[in-house]
């Protein structure tokens, strides 16, 4: 049986958590909690930031990724886009539904060029 993946803006103050295990899951030399997680986005001031999460339940996130102008080489139309899935999810097409759902945001923000990055343990 194939799970329903719902992809969705990001809520910060009940999405942290979960956002921070999966950080922790993909990252284990780099732990994060949900209070570091809002401390980050609250130092991103004002520069275009969208967050998105999937969902496999309610409450239960399989992935997220964010959607932002570059704080380097930034030009008009040029966005980043980066995706993270939850390890025991991988495979089941969570990334490419959220990278989707992100480039279909960056379109309606008139993005002419993405960029994204891969971690060659996570491809």
């Amino acid at each position: 049986m194939q799970r329903r993946i719902t992809v969705r803006p990001a809520h910060a103050s009940a999405d942290n958590d979960e956002i921070a295990r999966i950080v922790s899951a993909v990252h284990p030399d780099w732990q994060r909690t949900g209070a570091e997680i809002a401390a980050a986005a609250r130092r991103r001031g004002q520069r275009f930031h969208r967050k998105f999460v999937a969902e496999v339940a309610p409450g239960q996130l399989a992935g997220f990724g964010f959607l932002e102008v570059p704080d380097v080489a930034a030009t008009e139309g040029r966005f980043r886009v980066r995706v993270t899935v939850d390890p025991s999810h991988a495979g089941l097409g969570i990334g490419a539904t959220l990278y989707e759902a992100i480039e279909a945001e960056a379109r309606q923000h008139g993005a002419t060029e993405l960029g994204s990055e891969v971690l060659a343990s996570q491809p």
